[in-house]
């Protein structure tokens, strides 16, 4: 397996770009020498990364769709004769089950404690807690970008 996968590349190319210094930002994207009709230097990267970023969802759906015929397709390693054995099936809703409560109870859970908590240390309760809703949200659903990678490792 990959220790570096092209999402977790992309992923810290994303967050270093974003916390880098503004002159390189500026370099694929700056809004004002835009509105007056121009495009920085590397400006093209920037609207070819949006035009492919439209349909990458719908993409990655159909990918995800097809990865997961084939884990419990007739061959798949969840078949009774597959990799997994006769009671791959019952182990896979095992792990379903557990991956479904630590995704939707625990790691939100955990999470809320924890905007609580630095909201009011670092924030002095200035924020409402609707504030930390998004970021609650984002990390109890899985996206389809992680569930092809969880297809990939089964």
């Amino acid at each position: 397996r990959q220790l570096f996968p092209p999402q977790v590349t992309s992923v810290i190319l994303a967050l270093l770009l974003g916390l880098g210094p503004d002159w390189m930002k500026a370099l694929l994207y700056d809004p004002a020498l835009s509105k007056r009709g121009g495009q920085p230097l590397l400006g093209f990267v920037y609207g070819t990364a949006k035009s492919l970023g439209g349909g990458f969802v719908p993409l990655q759906m159909i990918s995800l769709g097809g990865r997961l015929v084939n884990v419990v397709g007739d061959s798949g390693p969840l078949a009774a004769t597959g990799e997994a054995g006769p009671r791959g099936r019952a182990r896979l809703l095992r792990i379903c089950v557990a991956v479904g409560v630590a995704r939707m109870v625990l790691t939100p859970a955990a999470l809320y404690g924890l905007a609580v908590a630095a909201d009011a240390a670092f924030l002095q309760g200035s924020r409402p807690m609707a504030f930390w809703a998004p970021a609650l949200i984002v990390v109890a659903m899985p996206t389809a970008n992680n569930m092809s990678t969880m297809a990939d490792i089964i």
